[in-house]
């Protein structure tokens, strides 16, 4: 079975948005799902992307196989009206289908993500995780990433 990576096209944005659906589930910590994926939510997702990649603002990756799609990685720069010494890019999602998992496709989606942001002029590339999703936390310390950031939640409600 071939398996090909290549950019989004407008007709892959049904199938994306159904795997962002099982992304923001399975990323949720504790219980806490901060975008719960809706039907509402997964339309407002579809939406924004498509938006977001017309503009050029973001890059979306997905991996192909007997055309279905197993896997994909959205990526862009992360802008401030702050001045800072660094260009950061950002890792928004990165999600492979469960059946594909343990054959290196996170890598491969991971680091052509990478050599297109640094291609852009990129110095950093930053990536949120859940602290509770363990299995993340070590494919990405596995692949160069450092902890940086610790984000703290208190419930109020």
């Amino acid at each position: 079975m071939e398996l090909v990576i290549r950019p989004l096209r407008p007709e892959d944005l049904s199938e994306l948005a159904e795997l962002w659906r099982a992304l923001a589930l399975e990323g949720a910590s504790g219980g806490l799902v901060l975008y719960p994926p809706t039907d509402e939510n997964v339309a407002r997702w579809r939406k924004w992307v498509a938006s977001a990649v017309e503009r050029g603002e973001v890059q979306v990756l997905v991996a192909e196989a007997s055309g279905r799609i197993v896997g994909y990685v959205l990526f862009g720069e992360r802008k401030s009206p702050l001045l800072s010494p660094y260009r950061r890019g950002v890792i928004y999602d990165l999600y492979v289908r469960p059946s594909w998992r343990r054959r290196g496709l996170g890598a491969r989606l991971l680091k052509e993500a990478l050599s297109s942001l640094r291609a852009m002029g990129m110095d950093l590339a930053t990536v949120s995780v859940a602290i509770t999703n363990r299995v993340a936390l070590e494919f990405y310390r596995r692949l160069g990433f450092e902890d940086f950031v610790l984000t703290l939640v208190k419930r109020l409600r």
